[in-house]
């Protein structure tokens, strides 16, 4: 696959504003010594300076915003994304044989032990004990499933952040030192039922199934013995429900080590159906390289019966796939299902297994469109 160049990729992801941010060193360093944080509402616009209360009223009103107070840079120019990019071209699926004997390793109890063991925690907010001890079973998890299965020389480690939830990110090495092809799911949840902030928050649905679908689709492919030649990333990712703090971390982290990202897939959603909505992937239409969405829907098409639709836009700051838009890499985002037809009760003590429309069956099919899509770009 011929990718463009990490320059020709910001360029075409983003427009550069004429002005720098206004906001200097010092005011950052005081403001934050204050507790306040930074927050982003649009590209391209100047984020402006919220209390730990406001940044809850703002999740609650259900007004999306990125976190930026560990990432912000004065020195850097403000910018404007565009809604998409075609960043590269991707060939169509041509590994079926081998994908489809990897899926037919998935197992269904695994994913269903999975949500149930991470909806136990009491919650998983990025700064509680729940939060803590979730990050630990994840890398736990991922540690017992290599020492298994050995032979692909698959990796696992900490990333650690400024809030004592840690990010886990595992690693399949490729036969090369090519771009990495990265998915990734959260780990936290919230309750923003108000004066519940540290309530009963599950999060089966959001994102308890995500986080399965990918710990399963990594069994999958170390169980098959899976050698790809680029290497592939499982990302379980810290801080997403507060502003994607710790995608945007990572994402910096990448672009600073010059590290070259093929595609990045986010998974936030996956194991709810509306009662009377036919079971669908819908694959959001902003913020994401529209060239990348067209091979997740020929994934889709080839591996799974399930149809896919597009979704409504999310818009800026949607989720954590938007914060590797920001620096040029190619993104996609399938979800449940529409925008107004996902998971009504998430964000609260409700976000469990036994609310109706909440599917197994749905979770089992993303775990199957991961496995395929890691496989056919790691290949």
């Amino acid at each position: 696959m011929k990718l463009p160049t990490y320059f020709s990729m910001i360029c075409l992801a983003l427009t550069t504003a004429s002005v720098h941010a206004k906001i200097t060193h010092s005011e950052l360093a005081e403001n934050m010594a204050k507790g306040l944080r930074l927050l982003s509402f649009e590209s391209g616009v100047e984020p402006v300076w919220k209390t730990e209360q406001e940044r809850l009223d703002l999740k609650r009103a259900e007004k999306n915003f990125f976190d930026v107070t560990e990432v912000f840079d004065p020195d850097a120019p403000l910018v404007q994304l565009r809604k998409t990019t075609t960043l590269a071209n991707f060939p169509p699926p041509s590994h079926q044989g081998a994908v489809k004997a990897v899926l037919a390793i998935l197992s269904l109890p695994n994913i269903q032990k999975h949500v149930n063991d991470l909806s136990a925690f009491h919650d998983r907010y990025i700064t509680t004990p729940g939060g803590t001890a979730a990050a630990k079973w994840v890398l736990k998890t991922v540690q017992d499933m290599i020492k298994k299965y050995p032979g692909t020389g698959a990796t696992v480690k900490h990333f650690p952040h400024n809030w004592p939830q840690n990010s886990t990110i595992a690693r399949i090495p490729g036969k090369t030192n090519g771009p990495v092809t990265i998915v990734s799911a959260h780990v936290d949840t919230i309750n923003l039922d108000y004066g519940r902030l540290y309530d009963r928050a599950p999060g089966s649905d959001d994102d308890a199934t995500g986080c399965a679908a990918l710990l399963e689709a990594f069994r999958a492919l170390i169980a098959s013995g899976f050698k790809p030649t680029t290497p592939v990333e499982f990302h379980w990712v810290s801080g997403e429900e507060p502003g994607s703090l710790g995608s945007q971390a990572i994402a910096k982290s990448y672009k600073e080590a010059d590290v070259k990202v093929k595609a990045m897939m986010n998974i936030v959603l996956a194991g709810y159906v509306k009662p009377g909505t036919p079971q669908v992937f819908s694959l959001m239409p902003d913020h994401v390289d529209g060239n990348l969405t067209k091979f997740l829907a020929s994934i889709i098409d080839t591996y799974s019966d399930v149809p896919h639709v597009t979704n409504s836009e999310c818009g800026y700051a949607c989720s954590d796939h938007v914060s590797w838009y920001i620096h040029g890499y190619p993104v996609c985002f399938p979800m449940e299902g529409n925008l107004n037809q996902t998971d009504f009760y998430r964000h609260s003590a409700l976000d469990t297994v036994d609310v109706p429309g909440f599917s197994w069956e749905h979770t089992f099919e993303f775990s199957r469109i991961v496995c395929a899509w890691m496989y056919e770009l790691g290949a």
